[in-house]
């Protein structure tokens, strides 16, 4: 950690380069107002599934919230998310073209 980055003290204003290679500082970025924290989730292929947005405690997703979340999405694109749906069982026993990670072998 930089000896300058310490409780109380300002955050430095980086200049960074954006994607189209232009030198921008976090300040510039930022403007007048502040940032607005997301919380994204995030599907297979970087799909959104849900946004939060918010400050503090009430905007801001629990622990429980994103295990929900992050449950659905499985539940969505993993067709061995639940073991008991039929064929399953034959197919672990056969090809595994259900299972990961032996489908994507």
């Amino acid at each position: 950690m930089r000896p300058d980055i310490i409780p109380g003290a300002a955050f430095p204003d980086y200049e960074l380069v954006d994607h189209t290679k232009t030198r921008r500082k976090l300040s510039e970025l930022q403007g007048i107002d502040p940032m607005v924290p997301y919380t994204l989730v995030l599907e297979p292929g970087l799909k959104i599934y849900k946004i939060y947005n918010g400050y503090w405690f009430w905007g801001r997703p629990s622990t429980q919230e994103l295990w929900q979340d992050l449950r659905e999405v499985f539940r969505k694109s993993r067709p061995d998310f639940d073991i008991t749906a039929p064929g399953l069982r034959e197919d672990w026993n056969g090809e595994k073209k259900l299972h990961y990670p032996y489908a994507s072998r």
